[in-house]
């Protein structure tokens, strides 16, 4: 079921926009959306285009650090994920966001001070006249002036709990200024001739690294507040870092106070440096970063971990740009890697770099999706995933989506991928391709073994593949597949291919399967020698025509309640009217509603998706029912409705091509810009039916206590307590809950860590005196923008519920355990199993249940039944009541 009811708790993010329908002599509106409650989701903004460009002669990411649990990112660039970013932007692990107008030139320096702290060579924020630094509030999202500071800011540290910049200052002339709340102080604290490329703060002393010489030192000083503290290396320092009892430089040099270092030295907090390991071949360390109780160095080209004793292999490989900066963000997933390369920050991901963003390049489309091992895997036209390391080429035209980044398929297919399959739990491509790098594979592949692999080629296009009973079909344009004579359509067993009767005379482009018979439809008219009209059905020994067939071509097949859709560019089927879309119920044909149209359409509908509750219809279509219906519409069996605002507004090659359904969201490829009101989302789209969030909510419960909460300062009357729990790091300042009760709404100020992430409120409002019933409201707003609503829960002012999670029984377990738990009244339940990280497992109930004691069972499999690894899972309760989790853990 595509609709994932994380509570009825009602899950609210964005109600779908719309208006009334309108009289057909009238312009068409947005088509009328359903009664609230049908369809509580959103677009997801995790498909922007990947990484930052500019139009400025060039671009590079010189800076970045977590900034509360957030990648920060500053450096010389004017666009982060498709969209205008100027200088700095922030990665909060879905998409990149723009810090309103940003800077007006270059950062050099990124502090977390609370707020964000950006320091460079700028004379301009956001379009007003700021100078070289200014501070950035993620809760209001605008930028603050701070202070007056005579110069270019190189880096900043804190030290004793103040904050410090260093740069080169000219009035006074100084490289050190304190941040004393109001305005900097020059210090008078001096480096001499050069320039700072690194502050850190060191052993009770802050440390100044760079190509400078003065006061007796040489690219290496240190400033205790009293006096200096002098080293000498023979080359220039590029990054500084403190950990533990040392702190590492590193830079372009050999010796460090004559100790031979090689580009890496490791100052002592007794104020001797020690030897690291043997020298790197490329010795130019740009930037240091601790990460998993090691140190990582990157080089000019490659990132290694320093061990105690030796240097790693080059993580990955070498990079096809230069290296300016690392940094680590435990949140988002570990090691970033940012500078001069293709993307300008990358992600290490389960031993390789990857790309952040989850859009694809502009001039392509995505043709087919589908689910496997896990993962999305989409192919099409032009798609293609850019190569990080030297000599490693673009992947073109199919990638696997992982939920959080892109990942390439070898080489990937060198043209158009138009059908996708998993048959016998392998994947199969198909489409107008010759060749996976300097492998000859002609028109249908097959995915093993890291590599793809030919199936004896074909003759023309393969546009559809479709797995039917035990045998993998493929339908398209050829008229011999694997050396056998087969038109437009084939069957392979696993070991050969058979041909299906007489075939088609022209283009099968969809295939399905109908009451136990292969059902086909496209651009012929005969099938096995006899008169089909677009569609027709293979019964395993020839072919028949489904009624009268359809007056057009079909693009897409699908089944919804137990009959058979097609949609296409017809606008008869049977012989009545039914504009691109229409049912065949074995009898005969029938309309949906009024269709799906618009004006000089190419190809209507080219995409159907049927789940349990709702028909799905993707096309180039623009309206539905009279109204607006952009690109992606769905059917309830009586209305068309339209899908959040739509695909692609003002994008003139706007078309769906491609629908799957996977853990409860709708994922949507084709043609495309932008979803929705203007969200970039470059060729795939995913449609969030549910509460969902950057941060997972993973329980929420407010119920009524007895009286004032002890020690929290509360007047004598009711009181409800509101607890929540997060998968993630998070503040208190990211969430907001607010009350309502007898027409009243107040906030409920009283927001409280209460363990890792872990909140509590109380609230004892004097409104809670005479109303039966409160009404608790949960937004977010972790990544910056506008305010989520992630959870909602009515109490009754009375004695708490009995209803919740009893116990886990055996717990840790192999292989299964049971989950026991009390229902206080009939309603709708889900459990689930999550991995500690978010990622949803498997779904163990989700049914109506009467009130009473349950007990549901996990056998530690995934929902394919594999077999999960041993660790730490959650099994999370969804009651109309409340949302609670229980870990347990699968011993092997």
């Amino acid at each position: 079921m595509l609709a994932r009811l994380f509570v009825s708790i009602s899950c609210v993010l964005i109600l779908l926009a719309g208006g009334p329908a309108v009289a057909l002599a009238g312009p068409p509106v947005a088509a009328e959306p359903k009664a609230a409650g049908w369809r509580d989701g959103s677009w997801s903004r995790g498909f922007q285009p990947m990484g930052m460009s500019s139009n400025l002669g060039g671009v590079a990411v010189k800076c970045m650090i977590d900034w509360g649990g957030l990648l920060a990112v500053g450096g010389y660039f004017n666009e982060a994920g498709g969209r205008e970013a100027n200088h700095v932007a922030v990665w909060n692990g879905l998409y990149w966001d723009p810090l309103a107008g940003g800077l007006g030139w270059e950062a050099n320096a990124l502090h977390d001070y609370g707020r964000l702290v950006v320091g460079g060579n700028f004379r301009t924020v956001d379009g007003e006249p700021i100078e070289y630094v200014a501070q950035w509030d993620g809760i209001d999202r605008r930028w603050y002036p701070m202070g007056d500071i005579p110069g270019e800011v190189r880096g900043f540290c804190s030290y004793f709990g103040g904050l410090y910049a260093a740069g080169h200052f000219l009035s006074p002339v100084s490289s050190l200024a304190h941040w004393i709340g109001q305005s900097w102080d020059c210090l008078g604290v001096s480096v001499g001739t050069g320039i700072i490329h690194a502050v850190e703060n060191f052993n009770g002393a802050i440390y100044f690294g760079g190509a400078f010489q003065g006061n007796g030192a040489l690219h290496l000083l240190g400033w205790d507040g009293e006096s200096y503290i002098r080293h000498n290396l023979d080359g220039n320092v590029s990054c500084l870092l403190q950990d533990g009892y040392y702190l590492y430089v590193g830079g372009w040099f050999d010796h460090a106070d004559g100790v031979e270092s090689h580009g890496l030295a490791k100052l002592w907090a007794g104020g001797s440096f020690q030897a690291v390991p043997d020298p790197l071949a490329d010795r130019n360390v740009r930037g240091l970063a601790s990460y998993d109780d090691a140190i990582y160095v990157a080089t000019d080209h490659e990132v290694r971990r320093c061990g105690v004793d030796s240097w790693s292999e080059p993580l990955g490989g070498a990079f096809d740009g230069q290296l300016l900066c690392l940094a680590t963000c435990q949140p988002l997933g570990g090691l970033f890697a940012g500078g001069e390369i293709t993307g300008c920050v990358v992600h290490w991901d389960d031993g390789e770099w990857v790309h952040l963003g989850g859009g694809l390049n502009e001039d392509g489309r995505i043709n087919c999706l589908v689910q496997y091992d896990g993962s999305v895997v989409v192919g099409g036209r032009h798609i293609r995933l850019p190569g990080i390391l030297v000599d490693q080429d673009d992947s073109w035209n199919v990638l696997h989506w992982d939920g959080n980044a892109w990942h390439r398929l070898a080489d990937g297919l060198n043209h158009d991928v138009m059908a996708l399959a998993v048959y016998r739990d392998e994947l199969f491509a198909g489409g107008g391709f010759y060749g996976s790098g300097t492998q000859p594979i002609s028109r249908i592949a097959r995915w093993q073994d890291g590599q793809w692999h030919g199936l004896g080629g074909a003759n023309g296009t393969v546009m559809a593949l479709h797995v039917h009973g035990d045998g993998l079909i493929a339908a398209g344009q050829f008229t011999s597949i694997g050396g056998v004579a087969a038109n437009r359509i084939a069957r392979w067993d696993g070991t050969r291919w058979w041909t299906l009767g007489a075939g088609a005379n022209n283009t099968v482009r969809a295939l399905a399967t109908y009451d136990g018979h292969l059902v086909a439809a496209g651009d012929f008219t005969t099938a096995g020698g006899a008169e089909a009209a677009h569609i027709a059905r293979w019964d395993g020994s020839g072919w028949h025509a489904l009624g009268d067939g359809l007056d057009d071509t079909a693009h897409a097949l699908t089944l919804w309640h137990g009959d058979l859709v097609a949609g296409g560019r017809f606008l008869h089927a049977g012989g009545a009217p039914a504009a691109r879309i229409a049912r065949w119920d074995g009898g005969g044909w029938d309309p949906l509603g009024e269709g799906l149209a618009g004006e000089n359409l190419s190809h209507g509908v080219t995409a159907l998706l049927g789940t349990s509750t709702d028909l799905f219809a993707g096309g180039d279509f623009t309206e539905a029912q009279g109204g607006i219906a952009r690109g992606i519409a769905t059917w309830d069996g009586a209305a068309w409705y339209e899908l959040g605002d739509g695909i692609g507004a003002g994008y003139e090659a706007t078309c769906v091509y491609g629908l799957l359904a996977k853990d409860g969201d709708l994922y949507i490829g084709g043609d495309f810009a932008e979803v929705g009101a203007g969200i970039p989302s470059s060729k795939l789209a995913l449609w969030l039916d549910g509460a969902i969030t950057p941060t997972l909510l993973r329980s929420f419960e407010a119920r009524m206590a007895s009286r004032g909460a002890p020690g929290e300062g509360a007047a004598a009357g009711p009181t409800v307590t509101v607890t929540w729990t997060t998968s993630a790091p998070s503040r208190p300042m990211e969430f907001r809950l607010t009350a309502r009760a007898a027409g009243q709404t107040w906030p409920v100020p009283s927001v409280v860590a209460g363990g890792e992430n872990a909140f509590r409120a109380h609230d004892c409002s004097p409104h809670l005196a005479t109303a039966p019933e409160v009404s608790y409201t949960l937004a977010h707003a972790a990544d910056g923008l506008d305010w989520r609503t992630v959870a909602e829960q009515a109490v009754a002012l009375g004695p708490p519920s009995p209803a919740g999670i009893v116990g886990i029984h055996p717990n840790p377990f192999n292989p299964r355990t049971r989950i026991t738990f009390d229902l206080a009244r009939p309603g709708y339940v889900r459990v689930d199993v999550y991995a500690l990280t978010g990622r949803w497992i498997t779904t163990l109930a989700s049914e109506r249940l009467p009130a009473g004691r349950h007990t549901r069972t996990w056998d530690g499999s995934d929902a394919q039944g594999r077999e999960v690894a041993s660790g730490s899972y959650l099994l999370r309760l969804v009651t109309g009541e409340r949302i609670e989790s229980v870990k347990a853990t699968l011993v092997r």
